[in-house]
């Protein structure tokens, strides 16, 4: 006996199911960061050109104002005369040994000045278009049920002998 089995074969067309997306465009600007020292770093000693100009101006007028107050200060001691003193002497003493103060500032006490500008990023969305149309089919298919073939290997033969 042969024996085929059954055979099934569905055809959909050629519709395929399909997606269409949509396209996204984005920029993101860069951050734009500024970092004023000059502050700390004046207070180091570390002068910018104009910065230096104004100090150097500031201090030499101070100097400037300052041994005029120490020379009219010399004036008057030498011009009283009810001191028994000897005052050349004094006013030579004082000025020949000058006392300096000295600083040393390792950390600046202000803090450098920070300015952050942040953009919003862009973006573009462009939404996906769908076109849809609908033809709808039945899907074609085939079927083939079993088919069994009987025979007989050998023909029927009854030999009967006395």
């Amino acid at each position: 006996m042969d024996a085929k089995l059954a055979d099934l074969n569905i055809d959909y067309g050629t519709r395929q199911p399909f997606q269409v997306l949509g396209d996204v465009k984005m920029d993101n600007p860069s951050v734009i960061v500024e970092i004023d020292q000059s502050k700390p770093l004046e207070e180091l000693g570390r002068r910018s050109l104009n910065s230096l100009i104004n100090f150097l101006e500031n201090e030499a007028k101070q100097q400037a104002s300052q041994a005029i107050a120490q020379k009219a200060r010399e004036g008057d001691r030498l011009a009283r005369i009810e001191n028994p003193n000897n005052t050349i002497a004094e006013v030579a003493k004082d000025n020949s040994f000058d006392q300096k103060e000295t600083t040393i500032a390792a950390v600046p006490e202000s803090d450098p000045e920070i300015n952050v500008e942040v953009e919003r990023p862009n973006i573009e969305l462009n939404r996906a278009k769908v076109d849809l149309q609908l033809d709808f089919e039945y899907p074609n298919i085939e079927a083939v049920g079993d088919k069994y073939e009987v025979y007989l290997a050998q023909e029927p033969q009854l030999d009967i002998r006395i």
